[in-house]
């Protein structure tokens, strides 16, 4: 942190009232969103190494028909499971400040620079889970009013020609129920979803909206 200065702001005398404030403002911070959908991995946490192996038991496809005569032998299906490593990474951030500045300032200093690092890491984290959100398989981008195009590859390679629609998240809900079998949220039969305020504003506009809880 840079030493106090003072300049002298008119040639000569007090053209201005140096009274301060009692009341501190802080700069607002964007709205962290994703975080609260992470959850830590059971069982992990100190002294358990610098990285943690998550299994994946993949399924096993469903015969035609499963039906077998008496003395037939059961015939028997392939196993699978893959695995991801994720390695830990530790954060850390600073500020500095003078034993002086604190000493002169008219609030407690350490309070507000705490306040603005837990606010500063509440925006890293959250900024690593959107990441991480991001990197998801399955895109859609919506190509007529009513429709259109989902993709498995991570990386859209159609682009989008109409606003985010009530249709829109029908088609997607659907997909994700039918399709791919997607469990819902915490157990339940309902599905979360995180969308950018331009995406909201045109879900808000359409005409046609209506609950979305089925």
């Amino acid at each position: 942190m840079a030493e106090f200065t003072w300049i002298a702001d008119v040639a000569d005398g007090v053209l201005k009232n140096h009274a301060l404030s009692s009341k501190i403002r802080e700069a607002a911070i964007a709205g962290t969103k994703f975080l609260q959908f992470a959850d830590t991995e059971p069982g992990y946490g100190r002294q358990k190494g610098d990285s943690i192996t998550v299994q994946r038991i993949k399924n096993i496809a469903e015969p035609t028909s499963a039906k077998i005569g008496e003395r037939d032998r059961i015939p028997i299906d392939t196993y699978a499971q893959s695995s991801v490593t994720i390695t830990v990474s530790e954060y850390g951030r600073g500020v500095e400040y003078t034993h002086k500045s604190q000493l002169l300032n008219n609030y407690d200093e350490e309070n507000k620079i705490q306040r603005k690092l837990r606010q500063q890491l509440q925006l890293v984290l959250d900024t690593a889970c959107a990441v991480a959100f991001k990197t998801a398989k399955i895109t859609y981008a919506p190509t007529s009013l009513s429709g259109g195009t989902f993709e498995t590859s991570g990386t859209p390679t159609v682009t989008a020609l109409q606003n985010l629609s009530v249709s829109h998240v029908k088609v997607i809900r659907d997909y994700m129920a039918d399709t791919i079998h997607c469990p819902g949220w915490r157990g339940t039969e309902s599905f979360m979803c995180l969308a950018s305020t331009k995406a909201l504003r045109g879900i808000k506009n359409d005409q046609h909206r209506v609950a979305l809880a089925a």
